[in-house]
């Protein structure tokens, strides 16, 4: 849609998710939720041009990496290179980064034995050298809660 205002054009009609686009625009990188098709919530990220023709497979994303109050969004770094995403790693959630070239994944950040929490999106510095995170940690305690009832 233009910011101007207008009606809105469909780009891909394929179950698209979270796009994300190269600075030029010609580019889409999205996310398939899997869960309709194949009845297991895993992902696919896409890439195709913009304006038409048939996307191509860049990478799947198992859906137990994927944090249960988040949407996978793939945030584009400036150049084009990499996607980066906020994926689980066992005990809370990492930062991976994704080839746009060859669709390898890997993660940037280990907060080793750290219940970890990253909210929200993430977000490139101009010169994509380093990423922005709102980063949390928790942890749980059981305890006893006395006299709250007459």
């Amino acid at each position: 849609m233009a910011v101007e205002g207008g009606a809105p054009i469909t780009v891909r009609n394929d179950n698209a998710w979270s796009s994300a686009i190269t600075a030029d625009g010609s580019i889409l990188y999205y996310v398939v939720p899997l869960q309709n098709v194949t009845g297991v919530l895993d992902y696919e990220i896409r890439v195709a041009r913009l304006e038409s023709g048939p996307s191509k497979l860049l990478a799947r994303i198992a859906g137990e990496l994927v944090p249960d109050w988040q949407v996978v969004q793939p945030v584009l770094s400036h150049d084009g290179k990499w996607l980066a995403l906020l994926l689980n790693d066992g005990l809370g959630t990492d930062v991976w980064v994704l080839s746009t070239s060859d669709g390898k994944q890997r993660r940037v950040t280990d907060f080793g034995k750290h219940r970890v929490f990253i909210a929200r999106r993430l977000s490139w510095s101009s010169d994509d050298k380093f990423i922005f995170a709102a980063v949390g940690t928790g942890d749980a305690d059981i305890v006893q809660l006395d006299g709250l009832l007459p």
